[in-house]
């Protein structure tokens, strides 16, 4: 069994270049995103995170995205890092789609106004993307990734007929 040796190539550190040409935050700090990619680009990813998952653990993704040339935001949602007094708190998915997507589709019509949007979420991401696109712009592509509904026959009994009638 002396077989032959396999090189295994190591990928790069992801390095999210270029720049981020724009990066906005929340005056409240419930959220802040980044704009990488070309004003002429035809098309622009908008990554929406999952609840509690900071921006950075989508880098390996954003950076193999940028070196294909793909525009791209990077959506980060703060609310639930944000060490505040919970009476004074005005976050929550309200919060969200009504600051911070808005504000990602009017820097993207400023900066990048021939792009055609694509809200890529995961999880609570792809809830909010599916809401947003809803309420400002139905004709959105949305993709989801792990952003499952409850599937009515893995539950038995009444519960399985409810999650079907809901």
């Amino acid at each position: 069994m002396g077989g032959r040796r396999v090189a295994i190539a190591e990928r790069p550190a992801p390095h999210l270049a270029p720049e981020p040409s724009t990066t906005v935050r929340d005056a409240d700090g419930l959220w802040s995103f980044e704009l990488h990619g070309s004003a002429s680009a035809a098309s622009v990813l908008v990554l929406l995170p999952a609840m509690g998952v900071p921006v950075r653990y989508y880098d390996p993704l954003a950076d193999e995205l940028l070196r294909e040339g793909v525009a791209l935001v990077r959506a980060d949602f703060l609310a639930d890092r944000v060490g505040r007094d919970p009476s004074q708190r005005r976050d929550g998915i309200a919060a969200l789609v009504e600051g911070c997507l808005p504000a990602i589709f009017a820097t993207l019509q400023e900066q990048m106004p021939a792009a055609a949007p694509v809200i890529v979420g995961h999880s609570l991401g792809g809830q909010l993307g599916l809401i947003a696109a809803a309420r400002f712009a139905p004709e959105l592509p949305v993709v989801l990734a792990a952003s499952g509904s409850a599937w009515h026959r893995a539950f038995r009994g009444i519960r399985g007929w409810q999650y079907l009638a809901g």
